[in-house]
């Protein structure tokens, strides 16, 4: 067997390879594009008081909120930005807000974005689970592949000894 006689598996395997970086590549754009179709909606300076270390309820926070981020809180009486690492907040509970300064009122005004548990977004995040759990094969499968044109490497350059 000479190297023009395997020159139809060459372009075979070639063409395998370039179908499974086409198809993780499309995957992978996939996934953002549906991240980015999960409808959002933000509610601006929802003003809540609050108590160290107590969960508060947003209006938007509940059973039926499926993902919620808070984006601002501030101060009500000044205006001051509470830091991140001092708050945190939940789609189920609203906002834990610990540590924070003692000269902080107990209102503050939270900026959230929130997705209600609805048909649309339960579609859209199953999707986007479904696509981020196949997309954990594409090493396996390239790995795979890596290895089965390794042993077909192997077994021609023994056939060309035997020969």
């Amino acid at each position: 067997m000479e190297l023009e006689d395997m020159k139809g598996a060459i372009i075979l395997l070639a063409l395998i390879a370039f179908i499974g970086a086409a198809v993780g590549i499309s995957l992978s754009s996939f996934q953002t594009q549906i991240a980015k179709d999960i409808p959002t909606t933000t509610a601006s300076e929802e003003n809540t008081t609050w108590t160290n270390a107590t969960w508060t309820s947003l209006t938007y926070s509940g059973s039926s909120t499926a993902a919620l981020t808070c984006t601002s809180v501030t101060n009500d009486t000044d205006n001051t930005e509470l830091a991140t690492s001092k708050y945190s907040c939940s789609p189920t509970h609203g906002i834990l807000i610990t540590n924070a300064i003692d000269d902080i009122s107990k209102y503050v005004n939270v900026t959230y974005t929130y997705a209600i548990a609805d048909e649309e977004y339960n579609i859209s995040q199953s999707g986007l689970d479904g696509v981020e759990n196949s997309t954990g094969y594409l090493d396996t499968i390239g790995t795979i592949i890596g290895v089965a044109v390794l042993i077909g490497i192997v077994i021609m350059a023994f056939s060309f000894v035997r020969s």
